[in-house]
């Protein structure tokens, strides 16, 4: 973990942003635009839980910032710190990043899900990217739009950035990149002009709306390659996945399942030793004519009037014999596991 130090926190009518420094150059982590990171801070005598939230700023910034929903216990504690508070960051994490091969970008925003867009805009802004990109930024309310003045305001500093906004209600001040209505196909489907397959797709949000996005794009025959989802809690900052759960309570759940595989281990040693004494001793306390008692003389007393008066029945009962000794065993063989994700 990697110390850093608060240095303020904005405040806004449903979300908040954390901006934070480190205490020394070693301690700066370097991320790509689109990953997030784990954050925990002093609470009275120990450290809180770590909980992971998307950067929002630019490699090229000299502060590490974060945005997050005003709902939860944690948040609420974020909104208090005070510029010197000392906070730890771990990672950065997640494959949620530009691609050389990316040549023209469709990026589908959900909520607080602008958040690591937030962080790719800035860059491809100060670093020059002439990509040509389209955010889609779904929102509840015209009236409470997270990053609406800067999004703006990147987009007459990027030539070949354009932003709409898709709204359920109102309208803000009548310009014309808001509109009424859902990003679903038939908004894609004029965004696109009927041509879906010469884009790449990224889209972050709520779990329901980036796998209803992703099923449209699917069976409009994009390149699954060319979709890169990245998914919220919609309770939490937190995302679905290796965020959803705490640190350290991942690394208590690790040790746990680690001890039960050893304990298991041995327990089967033990076993596998037992069982041919156990067998061993049983062998030798059974009776000399054990061995005619476990097979019933009835059986082959049938079997031979059988043979003796039927020879049909003879040559089936042979048959079946023969077809249950000779039966070759089957050996199954477990097929490895491919990674075909993107990032692997």
């Amino acid at each position: 973990m990697k110390n850093y130090v608060v240095t303020r926190v904005e405040k806004h009518p449903t979300y908040h942003v954390l901006s934070v420094q480190p205490r020394d150059e070693s301690d700066r982590i370097d991320f790509w635009p689109g990953q997030y990171a784990a954050i925990a801070f002093k609470s009275g005598l120990r450290l809180s839980p770590m909980r992971s939230f998307s950067i929002v700023s630019s490699p090229h910034d000299a502060e590490l910032q974060f945005a997050m929903r005003r709902h939860g216990k944690f948040t609420r504690k974020i909104a208090r710190l005070q510029p010197g508070h000392d906070v730890k960051v771990q990672g950065p994490f997640g494959n949620f990043v530009f691609d050389p091969s990316d040549s023209n970008i469709i990026m589908l925003a959900a909520g607080i899900g602008i958040t690591p867009f937030m962080s790719m805009l800035r860059h491809a802004v100060k670093s020059g990217m002439t990509t040509p990109i389209t955010l889609v930024y779904a929102t509840s309310s015209a009236d409470d739009i997270p990053f609406y003045d800067e999004l703006i305001e990147l987009q007459a500093q990027k030539k070949n950035l354009r932003v709409i906004f898709v709204v359920k209600q109102g309208i803000r001040d009548q310009v014309n990149n808001i509109y009424v209505g859902r990003v679903d196909e038939n908004f894609l489907n004029r965004l696109t002009g009927q041509r879906w397959r010469p884009f790449t797709y990224f889209i972050c949000g709520p779990l329901g709306f980036t796998k209803s996005l992703q099923n449209v794009l699917i069976n409009n025959e994009v390149d699954p390659e060319r979709i890169i989802t990245e998914s919220f809690n919609q309770s939490s900052s937190h995302f679905w996945g290796p965020s959803k759960m705490s640190i350290p309570s991942m690394t208590y759940l690790v040790t746990a399942f680690t001890m039960l595989i050893g304990i298991a281990f041995i327990m089967a040693l033990d076993l596998v030793r037992f069982i041919p004494k156990a067998q061993a001793v049983t062998a030798t306390s059974q009776p000399a004519n054990s061995t005619s008692s476990t097979v019933p003389t009835t059986d082959t007393t049938a079997n031979s009037t059988a043979s003796a008066t039927d020879p049909t029945q003879s040559t089936t009962t042979n048959t079946n014999n023969s077809t249950a000794t000779n039966q070759p065993s089957q050996t199954y063989y477990q097929q490895p596991m491919t990674c075909t994700s993107r990032g692997c």
